[in-house]
């Protein structure tokens, strides 16, 4: 249905107004100068992974990834109209917000999900592809120009670019491609106009800033990997307010500013330590909106379901040295997914692109090495994603969507004999170069470079290999040859977020937006899905000795066990940090003693659970910050 036209005026009214981003319709307009926007004032919890924010006259229009709504906040704290069920088609993954003053219906979302741009009047803006006008994963949006002749920018994330059209969607411009060189992106997740038409990019992979003319022309870059001023890891959003750029920093868990040129200013807010700790201090930032005078910020923490807004702090001493930074901890950042094989268990750390290899010793699993530095070249890694442990060749195979490339480790050493920590233990053996195969057409006719995350090895040595890019799950040989894909038939995939391969040869894939875990047979063939009407967010996904298939479910906290026919014969967990609690879990693996290696994502932590015999329901291990696993310890440090 269309959405109700009484929301459609108050949006209007509301909108016009609207400052975030509306400064740059008039290069002559004065502009405030901004407070420091580092006194906290509010926070609001139990949202579904906000994702995106736009300020308004009285308030902020929400975004909300996982709850599939946009809802409006006032300044209070207080919800007022909730928009996402009223679309036409409904929203999937809303994540980019952007609002125009000379339209009837002046609201525009960027729908990651649908990979379009949707509109309060019901209209749609492109349509998944590559082609100009077509997006891939669309996220941050911003509407810049004078009225009648506003354009729309868009954060087209997986087809690495920034593309401007007009209010219609015809294209006008189109900025960057691939790569890591100036005006190239990697995973660009947001842009903002500024007063003379300039363009400014968040490109997370790359971990900077760059700036183009109007015309789209390259003119500077800031920012490189790392914790302190000026750098980033993983920028995911950007604001424009008083001739400042505020960049949401999300995995250093802080904002900072700087001028139009690049230069560092400040940075604003603390990194929260303690599990749920708001109040002021931030975790894994997505995105902010600043108010038109400049004097409150709302930020956006998805990994959280909450959003906290900040206004004007006293100044502070300017001869007072910025704080640094707090030291990063592996044991506390885990990544989406996890592996184990016999007594190992291996654990991502996207934020230091290593990945930490343990020994599976009851109750805490104990870290005997880790491997990998920062880097594009052969060899290093950028977002290591998921690890897949070939314990009878004693390889580790990584997967890095940001290099596009899959990476394997060589176990050099003894691991089973005396326990200790040796740093020599992986060695990097080889890699597969999905951009290169793309570069010379030897991908089996991927439409983009393929963006490898979840993988799973089977008893072949064969890896089963999601791309969320092409919505395809490709599958390498044992030779670490590209040989082919599985047969989806009539399966249109909406999401890649775990694979698993059975002792029987069946693979099984989970698909997040859709609700359900897809089934396919040995030889690759499409066999149904399970599921349906019982999975909301299957992210992780398992096969124990049984052939019982095990999904974690992030929007329920929970894990929920499949007979092999498919019937749901448990559910388990709540959300908390207590035993069979969990926060967002995601990856799921089966250690040779046939127990679930959960990785409770949200939690930063991972817990090893019986499955069967006498062990089943237990948990029997964990591994991770000593805050997070304190409950499992039965203490309370």
């Amino acid at each position: 249905m269309q959405l109700r036209r009484g929301l459609v005026n108050t949006l209007s009214i509301a909108l016009i107004v609207l400052a975030s981003r509306a400064s740059a319709q008039d290069a002559e307009a004065p502009q405030p100068t901004p407070s420091r926007l580092a006194e906290f004032l509010l926070q609001v919890d139990a949202l579904e992974e906000p994702a995106a924010a736009l300020a308004a006259e009285s308030g902020w229009w929400v975004a909300e990834a996982q709850g599939r709504t946009v809802r409006a906040l006032y300044a209070d704290g207080k919800w007022s109209e909730s928009w996402g069920a009223s679309f036409a088609e409904g929203l999937v993954e809303p994540r980019g917000l952007a609002a125009s003053t000379g339209h009837d219906a002046p609201l525009f979302v960027a729908d990651a999900g649908a990979h379009c741009i949707m509109q309060a009047d019901g209209g749609r803006i492109g349509r998944r592809g590559a082609a100009p006008g077509e997006f891939n994963t669309p996220r941050g949006i911003c509407i810049a120009g004078d009225e009648g002749r506003e354009k729309l920018y868009v954060a087209d994330s997986r087809n690495d670019r920034v593309q401007v059209l007009d209010l219609q969607g015809k294209p006008q411009v189109m900025i960057g491609s691939r790569g890591t060189g100036d005006g190239q992106f990697l995973a660009p997740l947001d842009v903002a106009v500024d007063a003379r038409g300039n363009v400014y990019v968040a490109d997370s992979d790359n971990h900077r800033v760059q700036k183009f003319d109007a015309a789209g022309k390259f003119l500077k870059s800031w920012g490189d990997f790392g914790p302190y001023p000026g750098q980033f890891a993983y920028p995911s959003s950007l604001e424009l307010s008083g001739e400042r750029v505020f960049v949401v920093d999300r995995e250093n868990h802080r904002i900072q500013v700087f001028d139009l040129d690049g230069k560092w200013l400040d940075e604003i807010a603390v990194h929260s330590l303690l599990p749920r700790e708001g109040q002021g201090k931030l975790h894994y930032p997505d995105a902010i909106a600043i108010s038109a005078d400049g004097k409150s910020m709302l930020v956006c923490e998805g990994f959280e379901n909450r959003v906290q807004v900040f206004g004007p702090e006293a100044p502070r001493d300017p001869n007072e040295p910025p704080p640094m930074p707090p030291e990063r901890n592996v044991a506390a950042h885990y990544g989406p997914e996890v592996g184990a094989a016999g007594n190992l268990i291996v654990a991502l750390e996207p934020g230091a692109s290593q990945i930490a290899l343990f020994r599976a010793e009851l109750p805490e699993p104990i870290q005997i090495t880790a491997a990998g530095i920062h880097g594009t070249r052969s060899g290093e890694l950028l977002r290591p994603h998921d690890a897949a442990i070939d314990l009878a060749k004693k390889l580790v195979h990584v997967s890095d969507p940001a290099n596009a490339r899959l990476s394997t480790f060589a176990i050099v050493g003894d691991f089973e004999g005396e326990l200790k920590y040796d740093p020599y233990l992986l060695a990097f053996a080889r890699s597969l170069d999905f951009a290169k195969l793309h570069e010379l057409g030897k991908d089996l006719g991927a439409r983009w470079v393929i963006e490898p995350e979840a993988i799973a090895l089977d008893a072949s040595g064969r890896l089963f290999v999601c791309d969320p890019r092409n919505l395809e799950v490709w599958i390498v040989d044992a030779k670490f040859a590209l040989v082919g894909k599985l047969d989806t038939g009539g399966i249109a995939f909406q999401s890649l977020d775990g694979v698993a391969v059975g002792a029987d040869g069946r693979v099984y894939v989970a698909d997040r937006l859709a609700g359900l875990v897809w089934t396919f047979a040995s030889d690759g063939k499409g066999l149904g899905a399970l599921g349906r009407n019982e999975l909301f967010a299957p992210s992780g996904v398992a096969v124990d000795l049984e052939g019982r298939i095990w999904v974690t479910d992030r929007r329920t906290a929970s894990l929920l066990c499949f007979a092999p026919d498919g019937k749901l014969v448990e559910r388990v967990g709540a959300s908390g940090m207590g035993r069979d609690q969990y926060f967002k879990p995601r990856g799921l693996a089966v250690d040779g003693r046939g127990e679930l290696v959960v990785l409770d994502w949200g939690n930063h932590r991972g817990v090893v659970r019986g499955v069967a015999g006498d062990s089943a329901g237990k948990i029997l291990g964990w591994f991770g910050s000593r805050l997070f696993t304190r409950e499992l310890r039965g203490t309370k440090r």
